[in-house]
């Protein structure tokens, strides 16, 4: 059982599409106390902790902080744990504990069906996006989400780093109403696991009018892709960044991937 110097961090492991920003936010607005931080609405530049941080800061006042990344590489799940330890003390005091839960969203990453709903969910999303603006550029569109897909690593638990999560809850990707239902599968694991989150367990036509909500979302904030590269980096991040921009270029020509995504290897 926890207490008040517990704090929780619901790290998702996503890609583009699985639903998990509609997740988080059907879960705040039924949990008004958790704070939810999107990756996408963080400004570009400056100290790459932000994120980070924030979190930290909203655990001194909060419960819970759903922490919307998609966090597909064991790299970036690695360097959660790391950079938390690191930036704790700033912000909490030693005797708090923080738990993080793994939110897995794909339960196989080989399986078509994930790209075919996932692309079929950005493609009716059009531009509704900070980044990823499928409308007016379907192409980059294609090209950001199969670099997701491809770079993305399964959870392991039992391997450094994915054996740092105190707790998993494996959820499913589906035609229609997955996001839904995942919110309903989070909601009963902590209920069942963590009951100190979810003392009073809302109802499913509570939990549907929340989802209502969070589909209507619309971001008030763009992250501008810059397809050269950040004018502003070092000579030599530019340089690694254009070259990584020519290799998935390449790669995507060599495949031929369209603008449907489908993949024609030749």
């Amino acid at each position: 059982m926890s207490t008040g110097l517990t704090k929780y961090v619901l790290v998702p492991l996503a890609t583009i599409g699985c639903g998990k920003t509609t997740v988080f936010l059907t879960l705040q607005k039924l949990f008004p106390e958790w704070v939810h931080l999107q990756n996408d609405n963080v400004k570009k530049g400056g100290s790459r902790y932000k994120l980070i941080d924030g979190s930290l800061q909203a655990l001194k006042e909060h419960p819970v902080v759903l922490f919307d990344r998609n966090n597909s590489s064991a790299k970036e799940r690695k360097q959660i744990f790391e950079d938390f330890e690191a930036r704790r003390s700033k912000f909490l005091e030693n005797e708090v504990a923080i738990k993080f839960i793994a939110v897995s969203f794909i339960e196989d990453i080989s399986d078509p069906a994930v790209w075919d709903i996932t692309y079929k969910r950005i493609k009716e999303r059009g531009d509704n996006h900070q980044s990823i603006k499928s409308a007016t550029d379907p192409a980059t569109a294609v090209m950001v989400m199969r670099t997701f897909i491809k770079r993305y690593q399964p959870l392991w638990t039992n391997r450094f780093p994915d054996n740092q999560f105190d707790s998993v809850i494996q959820l499913r990707l589906k035609e229609t109403n997955s996001s839904l239902d995942n919110t309903k599968v989070v909601i009963n694991h902590l209920a069942q696991f963590y009951p100190e989150l979810v003392v009073s367990q809302p109802t499913n036509e509570e939990i549907e009018a929340a989802f209502r909500d969070a589909l209507d979302y619309k971001p008030s904030f763009t992250k501008v892709m810059s397809k050269e590269g950040n004018k502003n980096a070092s000579p030599k991040k530019q340089a690694t960044s254009a070259v990584r921009t020519k290799y998935v270029a390449k790669s995507m020509r060599q495949s031929s991937i369209g603008l449907d995504g489908r993949i024609d290897k030749r």
